[in-house]
C-alpha cells in the first residue's frame, strides 16, 4: 500500500526546494542594485518589484510546505474518524462539511494552485474550527476502546486547550485581525476587486509588518510561559505513557509489541509537536503578517497594471519604492522562514512515517 504520508512529504520537500530557489533568485536580483534610485530609475524600480515577487513566492511555498506537514495530517486524521456520538446539530454538520472541504483543499496536488491569500484564509478557517476538530478527535479516542479512562468532558476540554496551541491562536493586533476577516470574507465571495481595494492601502507595508511580527513573536516566544499556562501538555504526556503500559491496548491490538509500537509512535510525534510549538507559532505569525503584505506583490511585482487589480504601480511608485528600500530586512526574514520550515520537515518526517505505520496496525473495528 502506498504511504500517504510519504506522498505528502514528497510534495512538501518539493515546495521547500522551490522556495529556496526563489530566495536565491531574489538575492541575485538585488546584488549590486542601488535601491536608492528606485524612484528615478525604471530598471531599479522593475527589478525591485521582481525581487519582491520572488520573496513572495518563497514565502508562499514555505507556508504550503508547512501546511502539508502540519495542518494536512491533522485534518486528514480528523475527517477520517468516525462520527460516533458526535452531536447531530446543524452547526456540527456544517462544521464537519467545512473540515472535509478544508482537507480536500489542502490536498498536495491542489494546494500548489492556491494563492497565498487563500492559504491565510483557509488557515484562519481551520483555527476557527478547533471545537469541531476536538469533538472528532475525541470520537477517535472512543473508538480505541476508551483506553485513556478519563472523564470525557475533562478530556474534551484538554483537547480544546491543546488545539488552541497546536493551531496557533495568534495574539494579533485588532487592526490586523479585522483586516484578515474583511479580506477573507471578500475572498470567500470571490470578490477580487473588493480584496484588492483593501490591499492597495497596505502599501508600503514591509517595515510596519516586520515590526508587528517582532512584537507578536516576543509575546509568544517564552516556552516557560507556555508550560505554566498549559499544564495539560504534561498531563497528556503522562496519559500517553500510561497508555503504553496499558494491558487494554495490548489486548485490543492483539499483542504487547503492537501496543508499544502504537504508543511509542504517538508519544514521539506528540513530544516533537509539543517541542515545536514556539517554532510553528513563529511560522504561522509570519503567514498572518508578512505574507498578507507580500501577497500584493504576487500581482504587481510582475505587471505594471494587472487587469484583475485596481493597483497601478506607477501611481503607487513612491509607496512601492519604500518597500523596495526595506527589502534587505525582508530577505533575512524570508530566509529564516524557509530555513525553519526545511528543518521542521526534516525532523517531523520520520515521526509522521512511524506514526502512519503504527496506526495501520490498529484493526478497523477498534
Amino acid at each position: 500500500m502506498m504511504s500517504y504520508v510519504k506522498y505528502i512529504l514528497d510534495f512538501a520537500n518539493e515546495f521547500i526546494k522551490e522556495a529556496e530557489i526563489d530566495l536565491i533568485v531574489a538575492e541575485k536580483l538585488l546584488s549590486d542594485l542601488d535601491l536608492s534610485k528606485c524612484e528615478s530609475n525604471e530598471i531599479v524600480f522593475g527589478i525591485g518589484r521582481r525581487a519582491l515577487y520572488s520573496l513572495q513566492q518563497a514565502s508562499e511555498k514555505a507556508i504550503k510546505a508547512l501546511i502539508l506537514v502540519y495542518f494536512k495530517p491533522m485534518l486528514h486524521i480528523t475527517v477520517s474518524t468516525g462520527e460516533e456520538r458526535e452531536p447531530s446539530t446543524s452547526y456540527c454538520k456544517i462544521s464537519v462539511e467545512r473540515l472535509k472541504r478544508l482537507e480536500k483543499l489542502f490536498d498536495p496536488e491542489k494546494i500548489g494552485h492556491l494563492p497565498a491569500l487563500a492559504l491565510i484564509c483557509l488557515t484562519n478557517e481551520t483555527i476557527k474550527l478547533k471545537d469541531s476538530i476536538a469533538r472528532r478527535i475525541l470520537a477517535s479516542l472512543r473508538k480505541l476502546g476508551r483506553l485513556l479512562r478519563m472523564d470525557e468532558d475533562e478530556l474534551e476540554q484538554d483537547i480544546k486547550k491543546g488545539l488552541d496551541i497546536f493551531l496557533g491562536i495568534l495574539n494579533l493586533e485588532p487592526k490586523i485581525r479585522e483586516e484578515i476577516e474583511y479580506i477573507c470574507s471578500a475572498w470567500e465571495q470571490r470578490d477580487q476587486k473588493k480584496v484588492m481595494n483593501k490591499l492597495r492601502y497596505f502599501i508600503p507595508c514591509i517595515e510596519y509588518r516586520l515590526e508587528t511580527l517582532a512584537k507578536l513573536r516576543a509575546i509568544r516566544i517564552d516556552e516557560r510561559t507556555l508550560s505554566k499556562s498549559h499544564s495539560f501538555l504534561i498531563k497528556i504526556n503522562k496519559i500517553l505513557e500510561d497508555v503504553k503500559k496499558s494491558p487494554s491496548l495490548a489486548e485490543a491490538l492483539g499483542s504487547k509489541e503492537k501496543a508499544e509500537k502504537v504508543a511509542d509512535a504517538i508519544l514521539k510525534w506528540f513530544e516533537f509537536m509539543k517541542d515545536s510549538i514556539p517554532l510553528i507559532n513563529h511560522i504561522i505569525a509570519h503567514a498572518f503578517t508578512i505574507s498578507i503584505c507580500l501577497w500584493v506583490y504576487q500581482s504587481i511585482g510582475r505587471y505594471p497594471r494587472d487587469a484583475k487589480s485596481v493597483i497601478d504601480v506607477y501611481v503607487k511608485r513612491n509607496e512601492i519604492c519604500r518597500d523596495v528600500k526595506s527589502i534587505g530586512k525582508l530577505v533575512d526574514e524570508v530566509k529564516t522562514l524557509v530555513s525553519q520550515v526545511r528543518s521542521l520537515i526534516e525532523n517531523i518526517s520520520p515521526r509522521l512515517l512511524e506514526l502512519e505505520s503504527a496506526l495501520r496496525t490498529i484493526p478497523s473495528n477498534q
